[in-house]
This record gives C-alpha cells, sequence and structure tokens, in this order.
C-alpha cells in the first residue's frame, strides 16, 4: 500500500504558490512539523478553483492525507455568495468526493492574497523599496487615500501594494518572486485577517508538533 504524503494544496496563481512555499518552508513559526506536501495551480485560475477544483481535486484523494484549495473571492464566479458561505459550501462537496471529513478544508480570500502583508509594514517597507523614506509608507497611503489611518488596512490591499511598489521604485517589475520574498520575511504574528488564521489553525490541528 502507497503510503499518503501529508498535504496537497490547489491554488489559483503563481502569486499564492509562491507565498505558501514560502510559508511551508516556516513550519517551524506555524509550531507544526516539517510537511510532506505538492503545491499545484489550477489552470482555470479562481474561477477553476472554485467551479472544478472538487472534481480536480477528488484525483488526488488517495494520494494525500490533507488538502488545502486556495483562491481569491474576487474572479471566483461566486462573488455573491460571501466568503464563509463559499468555503462551507466547497468544504462539505470535497467530504462527499474522497476528502475525510476535517482533511480538507478551503480558503476563500477577500480581497486578495495581499492582504495577508499588511500587518507587519517595516518588511512590506523594505520589500516594496520604502525603507526610510519620508513619509512613512502608511503616512503616504492615508495621504493617498489608500488608508482611513495609519494603523488600518487598505481596503484594496493588491492596488495599494502595487501602487507602493510603482512609487517607490519604477524600475521594479512584480514578480511571483516578490510573493516568495514576501513569505519569507514578512512576519505574520500579528495578522488577524480571516483567512489567514483559518490558515493557521488548520494547519497546526492537522501537524502539530507537540
Amino acid at each position: 500500500m502507497t503510503t499518503k504524503k501529508d498535504l496537497l494544496v490547489i491554488v489559483a496563481d503563481l502569486d499564492a504558490e509562491n507565498v505558501m512555499l514560502s510559508l511551508l518552508g516556516r513550519h517551524h513559526a506555524f509550531q507544526i512539523k516539517e510537511v510532506d506536501y505538492k503545491i499545484l495551480r489550477h489552470t482555470g485560475r479562481d474561477s477553476g478553483c472554485r467551479g472544478k477544483g472538487v472534481p480536480f481535486a477528488r484525483t488526488f484523494c488517495n494520494q494525500y492525507e490533507h488538502l488545502l484549495l486556495i483562491f481569491d473571492h474576487e474572479g471566483s464566479g461566486a462573488e455573491k455568495i460571501s466568503p464563509e458561505d463559499l468555503e462551507e459550501e466547497l468544504e462539505s462537496e470535497l467530504s462527499k468526493n474522497g476528502w475525510e471529513k476535517n482533511c480538507s478544508a478551503v480558503i476563500v480570500l477577500q480581497p486578495e492574497l495581499e492582504s495577508w502583508v499588511w500587518g507587519d509594514s517595516r518588511q512590506v517597507d523594505q520589500i516594496c523599496g520604502w525603507d526610510g523614506r519620508i513619509p512613512s509608507l502608511r503616512q503616504w497611503l492615508v495621504s493617498e487615500g489608500d488608508l482611513e489611518t495609519e494603523n488600518s488596512k487598505p481596503a484594496d490591499p493588491k492596488a495599494a501594494f502595487l501602487k507602493t511598489l510603482k512609487n517607490a521604485n519604477p524600475q521594479k517589475r512584480v514578480s511571483a518572486a516578490i510573493f516568495r520574498e514576501m513569505g519569507k520575511r514578512v512576519s505574520f504574528k500579528n495578522c488577524e485577517d480571516r483567512t489567514f488564521v483559518k490558515l493557521k489553525t488548520t494547519l497546526k490541528k492537522w501537524f502539530s508538533n507537540n
């Protein structure tokens, strides 16, 4: 009998793949054991993950113990359904399609993956090339109308990130490598984003090193 690997992660794009590669490489930060995992990108991107992710994942249920299906709410084609309800619906479908209950989880990002990084201003400043500039990044974003206060999160995390990167370093291209760097360097200790909390809680439930 073939031994199952620990975890399959299905994501919608290369940016999410690189973030998850970096995060799963930091297993000590999540207080979990080192995980034997594989990350696959769904060719249908967000809408493909939402509409075809369950049958796609079914083909792997005999190869992996656990599954994470991760995609953006925006672009999923199910924007009229709340992210929480969409997660619950797809998790129920997964449990009927080969995955044992509580061994699979769906994370619907709202609005986007970039919302995870805004809890650690210092590292975002450095990665974007804003470190040491005056005004500070958050002061500038407030003046630009992208933040309500310096302690808040951008209403549109992706737009704020791209705008910051373009203003700080016009020559620096937005690439998957930037997302891998964020996953490696940004501290998520104070990240209160619902979906990131769900990711941490789920990984610890499945792979706790205690």
